[in-house]
């Protein structure tokens, strides 16, 4: 659950540097960015409950996309 608070605090980061620096658009940015950083939060969520309950189909499938070594 750490590694996916990580990974949607970088999102989150990222993107906030990305945006312009007028303060009503930097607003607009913080506001994207939450919510993508919550939508990576969720995806880490349902990828871990996977795990948990079909872990080899799990990496089977993930191998395949190559998401397990973004995980890793």
């Amino acid at each position: 659950m750490t590694k996916a608070l990580f990974f949607a605090k970088i999102r989150e980061i990222s993107i906030l540097k990305r945006s312009n620096k007028s303060f009503k658009s930097r607003e607009n940015m913080k506001k994207i960015a939450k919510l993508l950083a919550g939508i990576v939060l969720v995806e880490m969520v349902i990828i871990s409950s996977v795990f948990l309950t079909f872990p080899t189909k799990a990496c089977k499938i993930l191998s395949e996309k190559n998401i397990l070594q973004a995980l890793v």
